[in-house]
């Protein structure tokens, strides 16, 4: 199954996880980028307002033809329980109809909210089937421990 893994990370911790997960599957692996950057306390505030509020941000165009792939692999850090702005983006952009899609959110705390659903609602609302979800904390949690659980997830997506 030709697999793509697309997902945002502003520290690069779902980035660990997302890269770990296309090794293990021998997917292509795309980091989502906002048009502009984002950092300091202002950055991360206006990012949690955003993601709070189901916003979207401007994103970089993805390179990776996403209709040539049958698997599609999501992964976004979770901001307020909620996806990432970009990653709301993403999902009203990329085709999904009729695609195996499955989703992994990272967090820095013990629950990944609302994310995990409000993903699977996207994913069904543009014909998409979602085959498997993970949520993966990142808090304190060392990134050789990342990577063995992106690993992990990618296993077990070799079985479905």
């Amino acid at each position: 199954m030709k697999s793509l893994v697309l997902c945002y990370s502003l520290s690069g911790r779902t980035a660990l996880v997302g890269k770990a997960i296309a090794e293990t599957i021998g997917g292509e692996f795309e980091l989502v980028e906002e048009q502009e950057g984002r950092s300091g306390f202002m950055g991360m505030a206006r990012g949690l307002y955003q993601a709070l509020t189901d916003a979207k941000t401007a994103i970089q165009r993805i390179k990776a033809d996403a209709q040539a792939y049958d698997r599609i692999v999501i992964g976004t850090p979770v901001w307020g329980g909620k996806p990432a702005p970009a990653v709301n983006m993403l999902m009203e952009m990329i085709p999904l109809k009729g695609k195996t899609v499955d989703v992994f959110v990272t967090m820095g705390g013990k629950s990944p909210g609302v994310t995990l659903k409000r993903l699977a609602q996207l994913i069904r609302d543009k014909e998409g089937k979602l085959a498997d979800a993970v949520a993966i904390r990142t808090g304190g949690v060392p990134n050789e421990e990342l990577i063995k659980g992106g690993r992990a997830f990618g296993e077990g997506l070799k079985k479905v």
